[in-house]
C-alpha cells in the first residue's frame, strides 16, 4: 500500500513555520533557565534589586551636602605639563614647593566644595536619595577625595598637622558616599576605588598624640569592609538584572540569545560570589580560579581570567589601604589581616 502523498503546500508551510517553532522553544527553554537562576539567588537571600536608602533629616542633609560639593568642584585651568606634574607628585607623595603652590591654587578655587564636604563628614550618611543620580557622580566624588588630599598636602607643608588630620577625616568619611554608589543604586556607574590617603603617615607623625586621632581611626574602621569583594560583585549582578526593562527582566528577556548570555553571566557571578567567601588570601586565588569575567560573554579564556585577577587584586588593595590607614591612625595597637598574606598587617609595610 502506497503512503499518502503529503501536499506540497503542507510541506512548504512546515518548512516556513519550523524556524518559528524552534525559536519559540529555545526562548521557552532559556527563559526557564534564567528564571531558575533568579530563583536560586532569591533562595540564598542575596539581593535582586537596588537598595533605596531611608533618609532621616540628618542623612538627607549629608547627601545634599555631598551632592552640592560634587556640583561645585571645579578643575583649575592648567597646562598639560602642570597636570602631569601634580599628578605624578601626588602619586609619589613627594611634594616640591612648585607642586604645593599648584595644590594650594586648586584648594582655594574649591573652598565652598571643601566646606560642604567637611560639613557632611560630621553627619551620619545612609546614601543618596532616589532620583538624584547622574552619570559622573562617582567621578566627581573621587575628585573631591583627591582635593582633600591636596588640602592635606598644603597643610603638611605649613606644618599644620591637626588641620591635615581633619582633612583625612573628611576623606575617610567620604568613602561612605563612594561606597553607596559602588554597592547601591548606582552600582553600574561607580568607579571601583576609594581615596588613597597619601600623606597620612606624615600627618599622624607630626601631630603626635592628637585627640582627633581616635575619631579618625573610627572613621577608617567604619569603612573597613572585609566583605568588600563579595559586596562589589553582588552589586554588579544587581546592576545586570536591573538593566532589563522595569528591573524584572520584563519577566525575562524576549530574545533567547540575550537570556542565554545572561544565564552564563549569572552562573559566573554565582561561582565568584561563592569563592569570595574564602578567607584572605585564598579568596584572591579562589575568585581568579573561576576564570570568567561575569560581564560580557562570560567566557573562560586567558583574557577574562587576567581581568578577573587584576580586578580582585585591586579590591584587595582597597581593603589593605583602608586597614593601613586604621593602623597608622589608631592610638592603640590593632591586629588586622593583610588580604594579600593572611597574616597580621604591619605598619612598616604601609605606604601612606
Amino acid at each position: 500500500m502506497t503512503a499518502p502523498r503529503i501536499p506540497l503546500w503542507s510541506r512548504v508551510a512546515f518548512l516556513v513555520l519550523l524556524p518559528f517553532v524552534l525559536y519559540t522553544a529555545w526562548g521557552y527553554i532559556e527563559s526557564r533557565r534564567l528564571e531558575s537562576r533568579v530563583d536560586a539567588i532569591q533562595q540564598r537571600g542575596e539581593p535582586l534589586e537596588r537598595p533605596y536608602p531611608r533618609l532621616t533629616s540628618e542623612t538627607r542633609q549629608a547627601e545634599r551636602l555631598y551632592r552640592a560639593a560634587a556640583a561645585l568642584w571645579v578643575a583649575p585651568e592648567r597646562s598639560i605639563e602642570e597636570r602631569n606634574s601634580i599628578g605624578r607628585v601626588s602619586r609619589e607623595n613627594h611634594w616640591t614647593p612648585e607642586a604645593v603652590a599648584l595644590a594650594r591654587q586648586e584648594v582655594l578655587a574649591n573652598r565652598e566644595a571643601l566646606e560642604f564636604v567637611d560639613r557632611a563628614a560630621a553627619l551620619p550618611f545612609a546614601g543618596f536619595a532616589p532620583g538624584t543620580s547622574y552619570n559622573y557622580r562617582a567621578g566627581d566624588l573621587m575628585n573631591l577625595g583627591h582635593l582633600l588630599e591636596l588640602r592635606a598636602a598644603v597643610e603638611l607643608s605649613e606644618r599644620r598637622f591637626d588641620a591635615a588630620l581633619a582633612s583625612f577625616y573628611s576623606e575617610a568619611r567620604l568613602v561612605r558616599a563612594v561606597d553607596s554608589l559602588q554597592f547601591g543604586i548606582e552600582s553600574g556607574m561607580a568607579g571601583r576605588s576609594v581615596p588613597m590617603f597619601r600623606g597620612l603617615s606624615a600627618a599622624v607623625s607630626g601631630a603626635g598624640p592628637d585627640p582627633g586621632r581616635e575619631q579618625l581611626a573610627r572613621a577608617f574602621a567604619d569603612v573597613d569592609l572585609d566583605d568588600r569583594l563579595r559586596m562589589d560583585f553582588m552589586a554588579r549582578r544587581v546592576s545586570l538584572l536591573n538593566s532589563f526593562v522595569d528591573g524584572s527582566l520584563a519577566r525575562y528577556p524576549a530574545n533567547p540569545f540575550v537570556a542565554h548570555i545572561t544565564v552564563r553571566q549569572l552562573d559566573a557571578f554565582a561561582e565568584i560570589i561563592a569563592a569570595a567567601t574564602a578567607p584572605w588570601p585564598q579568596r584572591i586565588e579562589a575568585v581568579t580560579a573561576v576564570g570568567r569575567w561575569p560581564l560580557g560573554f562570560a567566557s573562560a579564556n586567558a583574557v577574562e581570567s587576567a581581568a578577573l585577577r587584576s580586578y580582585t587584586k585591586s579590591i584587595a588593595g582597597q581593603v589593605q589601604r583602608i586597614r593601613c590607614a586604621r593602623l597608622i591612625a589608631s592610638p592603640q595597637p590593632l591586629v588586622l589581616v593583610d588580604p594579600f598574606t593572611g597574616k597580621p598587617l604591619e605598619v612598616g609595610n604601609c605606604r601612606l
